[in-house]
């Protein structure tokens, strides 16, 4: 989920977008570029083990999707024999109109609530 910067638009977003998926669909990405994102990729995957929480929620994720849960121990080796041709392929198999979504999130404000006096007996406030 991206969020445009102030003073930009969600449709000037979505033009960036477009465009620098069709720059790697077209001339694809740098070695010195997946280099970057392979690193990072790993290093949060690693810390992300440091936690419970995301240890059982990439377990649920692999086991939702089919996957049996040994393949996280593979995940990180994985990643690092991704090659840039096959994030250019990816790109031009997925990344297209026949596959997109687009959605606009239009935040409203919350007309507060009356505050109501609690219930008798109970020991909450409604």
């Amino acid at each position: 989920m991206w969020t445009p910067a102030p003073g930009k638009s969600v449709a000037l977003l979505e033009q960036a977008i477009r465009s620098e998926i069709g720059r790697i669909q077209r001339d694809g990405i740098s070695a010195d570029e997946l280099a970057r994102v392979k690193a990072q990729v790993i290093a949060a995957d690693v810390y992300q083990r440091d936690s419970l929480f995301y240890q059982a929620m990439q377990l649920g994720e692999y086991v939702t999707a089919g996957l049996p849960p040994e393949a996280l121990a593979r995940r990180a080796d994985k990643l690092r024999a991704v090659t840039a041709q096959e994030v250019q392929a990816a790109a031009r198999q997925w990344l297209n109109d026949d596959q997109l979504s687009v959605a606009e999130l239009d935040p409203q404000t919350l007309n507060p609530q009356a505050h109501r006096a609690a219930v008798s007996g109970a020991r909450h406030v409604n």
